[in-house]
Parts: C-alpha cells; structure tokens; sequence
C-alpha cells in the first residue's frame, strides 16, 4: 500500500456521544480527489469567515478556515481506496482523523456513509491503542454499523504476523480484521438538506 498517515484518534475517545448539530458558522466540506491509482475523501471541518480573511479558502460558497483538531492543524477524516491494490479488493482505508470534543464520530459517520458498499478498514500498520478502542466501539455498540470478517488472505495482515507464524485466533477477535458498513446516508442527508454539508471535487484543501 501507499504511505498512509498515523491516525490521530486522541480526543475521539470519551466523547463518542456524537454532537450532531454544529455551530452556526461551521461547515463539512467533503472532498473527492480521485486519479489512476486512488480514490480519496476528505471530510474536513470549517469555519465560514468573512471576505478578504487572510489564510482562508475560498470556494464558490464563501470564505472558510480549517478548524484545528485534537493534534493537528485542521479536524478532519481522510479515507482512501487504492485502486490499484487488489488485495484489499478496493475497499477504503482510513488514512488519517483528528478532531474537536464531541465531533469526531459525526466526521466518522460521513466517511462510512461516503465509503458505501465499499467499506472502511482500519489502518492496521499504524494504529494507536486509542484508534483500536474506537474500533471495538464501532464493533460492540453501533446496531447501525455492520461488518464484514476478513480473511486474512484478502489484505495482508502484517501485524498479526510474530516470528513468520500467523495467529489466527488474534486475528479473529480483534476489531482491526473487519470492514465496517453503514449503508444509510441519514447523516449526509440531513447536513446537505440543512446547507451545512458541501461537496466538492479536486485537489484536497
């Protein structure tokens, strides 16, 4: 696979009571890149400002700045599906997430909406202690998220390898061997259909 950012789970943790609603200048502006070898998303959270702020993107809908995130400088959701990989079988990897208190898991929601059939998978090379208890969450407690058991044959299971010697039972149990579904795109509907999701597609922001 290709280089993949170290997801940035901290903060998601303690507040997985999603707030759904977001202040009135804050907006999710969703990204498509796409090209030969991948398909990305960015879901990425701003703050609409007002015309000639400095540092600020400007798109057909106004002027916005990135909110930080937890540990970054922008709060957002990125996922990728490598074309080009046909051992994952083109499902969605999850590259990269930081957020405010209380936001992450709504960004989270429109990354599965977004994924659709194809799925999202963990990012099992560079996952954090904090990301693999966001998963189990996502495993244990979301009636409206549903998985999928991989077997270890469709996308390499490197961190499940000690000594060349495969532990299968590991494997089975953790909540990094799955493809996670959400079939319904309530979450994106009622954003767009409240003027507080836009789309786009291009260069990501």
């Amino acid at each position: 696979m290709k280089n993949k950012s170290l997801q940035n789970w901290k903060g998601f943790l303690n507040e997985l009571a999603m707030k759904a609603e977001l202040p009135e200048e804050w907006f999710i502006i969703v990204t498509e890149d796409s090209d030969n070898f991948d398909n990305t998303f960015q879901i990425l959270l701003a703050k609409r400002e007002p015309r000639g702020a400095k540092n600020a993107i400007k798109l057909p809908e106004g002027n916005f700045k990135k909110i930080p995130g937890k540990d970054s400088t922008s709060s957002q959701v990125v996922i990728t599906k490598y074309i080009d990989d046909p051992e994952c079988e083109n499902m969605f990897i999850l590259a990269q997430a930081s957020a405010p208190r209380g936001f992450g898991p709504l960004l989270y929601d429109i990354a599965l909406e977004l994924a659709g059939n194809a799925g999202i998978i963990p990012d099992r090379i560079y996952v954090s202690k904090d990301a693999y208890k966001v998963w189990e969450h996502y495993l244990d407690r979301r009636e409206d998220v549903e998985t999928k058991q991989l077997k270890p044959e469709e996308c390499p299971p490197a961190d499940f390898y000690t000594d060349d010697d495969f532990d299968s039972s590991a494997w089975y149990n953790s909540p990094l061997s799955k493809v996670y579904y959400k079939k319904d795109k309530n979450t994106i509907k009622r954003l767009t259909d409240s003027g507080k999701l836009l789309y786009r597609t291009g260069d990501l922001l």
